[in-house]
């Protein structure tokens, strides 16, 4: 029930297949069992340059212009019609991307699924990035499951662990590294680090340095500087600095 369509591709061709809706896909010369050879035309058109897309909806609207895409996994870059060098694998990793200047890398099941365009976006984990929606989150980085799953716009933004981040809907130039580190901050300008480190307290405090499992975890102010774990600096301020294991424990002046 496979129609051929266009000319061979290395070892792969493209082909309509009749149980699909005429769906075109890439399939190995390999996997092939039967054919009917309709008509040749280039591979370059309408389906772009040096495409791989593999798995149910993989690609489906490639178009004239795309380049040096790979997907990988049901309905991943299933919108992509002239968007260049992305990678998306797994389920819907990617799937609402249609144009934007391209190299994203999304691995994992959700992954950067409700992103429409993009620009050299990284999110790699279950739902990790799964929230950004415009290009307006230049350069942003998500590893681990669901890091940075809420963040929809904002440029310069790091999460690097379980949940890490999963606060920022809005907000720039922040960096969270740990499990649930920065979970429940909204605000900008802030480096959290360490397991939990301000995973409670106000969640628009802003340009914040927090190092530790479990710092700053239930700080109120700005531009402070909290460095040990435990509960150091746990309620701080605004303007503090606390160094040291359980340093500034109860402390919540400025």
């Amino acid at each position: 029930n496979q129609t051929y369509a266009p000319a061979a591709l290395a070892d792969e061709v493209l082909i309509s297949d009749i149980s699909d809706n005429n769906n075109i896909k890439r399939t190995k010369v390999s996997d092939i069992t039967s054919l009917v050879v309709v008509e040749e035309f280039s591979v370059d058109s309408p389906y772009g340059t040096d495409n791989v897309a593999a798995g149910s909806g993989a690609g489906d609207a490639l178009a004239a212009g795309a380049n040096k895409n790979t997907f990988y996994g049901k309905d991943a870059g299933l919108a992509v019609t002239t968007s260049d060098d992305n990678t998306f694998i797994g389920w819907s990793a990617g799937k609402a991307i249609s144009t934007g200047a391209g190299q994203n890398t999304f691995v994992g099941k959700g992954a950067g699924t409700a992103a429409t365009s993009g620009t050299s976006l990284t999110a790699i984990g279950t739902s990790a990035m799964a929230g950004v929606t415009t290009a307006g989150a230049l350069g942003a980085t998500a590893v681990g499951v669901s890091a940075l799953s809420t963040l929809t716009s904002c440029a310069q933004v790091t999460g690097i662990g379980y949940f890490a981040g999963a606060g920022w809907i809005a907000s720039g130039n922040n960096t969270a590294v740990g499990y649930s580190a920065a979970i429940a901050n909204t605000g900008s300008g802030n480096v959290a680090i360490g397991d939990a480190t301000m995973a409670n307290g106000t969640a628009t405090r802003s340009n914040n340095v927090v190092i530790g499992s479990g710092a700053g975890n239930f700080g109120t102010g700005n531009t402070s500087v909290v460095v040990g774990g435990s509960t150091c600096g746990r309620q701080h301020g605004t303007d503090c600095t606390y160094v040291g294991y359980t340093s500034g424990a109860n402390s919540t002046g400025a």
